[in-house]
């Protein structure tokens, strides 16, 4: 071989190496740039997640969170009533049906209750309306109540919303939620109305005699009672209920706020508005 094709042999040789390093670093170059970019891109979609769940559970001012939506005191021979009609102030879906649905009934218990006044001698057939409520983080119930007077024991409406679901929360949405039948929910509620009903009617056993007392207890854990029981949340997240539990002084029945965790009668109406 000549000296002068010698000369180019070593030189095409080293291109040819020279070419094999370049196409090797840049092919490292651009996978590590891809995987970089890669895993940018799935800490971008984590966080885009993050920001979502974030924006997706609204922080809640319960600051005036129920207020009045009607207000009237009415005067009477005796002195006077007030009517008090409660609403949610929060934005979200299933709210306005929820206002709505408060009002209609609480407010046609007023009306009903001043057309009656015209045959009592001007007196409202019905107490006042009030209203109490209670809240957690991921729920709200509102109790609506009337107080006693001469022709009616205290009524009692509940109404429970979750700002999870964005929803008013039914009697069947709630049993379900907390993993009972119907069946179930009834038993639960027959224990519990049961040790409220043996504290209270046992402390005025003295008003009657024992066949009274124990009708008196068999009418208050009658099936058609505990079935009317109404379910609703305290402020610690534990279920309660409205229930009836009969008088030994032939008054008839009153509602009772009992907690279905603990036993006993709730009926203190410290959470929320009085």
């Amino acid at each position: 071989m000549s000296a002068k094709a010698k000369v180019l042999t070593a030189v095409l040789l080293v291109s040819v190496f020279c070419i094999g390093l370049a196409g090797g670093y840049f092919g490292a170059y651009f996978v590590s740039n891809k995987d970089i970019s890669s895993d940018s891109d799935m800490a971008s979609d984590e966080e885009g997640k993050t920001v979502k769940e974030q924006d997706s559970k609204k922080e809640i001012d319960f600051t005036d969170i129920v207020t009045d939506a009607f207000c009237k005191t009415v005067p009477y021979e005796y002195g006077e009533y007030s009517y008090r009609i409660p609403q949610l102030n929060y934005v979200g879906n299933g709210v306005d049906e929820f206002n709505k649905k408060m009002y209609d009934e609480l407010y046609a218990l007023y009306t009903d209750s001043e057309a009656a006044s015209v045959n009592l001698g001007g007196e409202p057939q019905l107490g006042d309306i009030s209203y109490t409520w209670y809240h957690t983080d991921e729920l709200i119930s509102v109790v609506a109540f009337t107080s006693d007077n001469q022709y009616y024991n205290p009524l009692f409406y509940v109404y429970t919303y979750s700002f999870s679901d964005e929803k008013e929360l039914t009697k069947s949405d709630i049993i379900t939620l907390e993993g009972y039948t119907e069946e179930s929910f009834n038993q639960k509620v027959r224990e519990n109305v049961q040790k409220v009903t043996d504290n209270v009617l046992e402390n005025n056993s003295g008003v009657a005699g024992e066949s009274v007392f124990r009708e008196t207890i068999d009418m208050t854990l009658d099936e058609e009672h505990i079935n009317k029981a109404e379910p609703f949340y305290n402020s610690n997240g534990e279920l309660c209920c409205i229930s009836d539990i009969f008088s030994l002084g032939g008054a008839g029945m009153y509602r009772h706020m009992i907690n279905l965790e603990t036993g006993t009668d709730a009926c203190d109406f410290e959470c929320g508005n009085k």
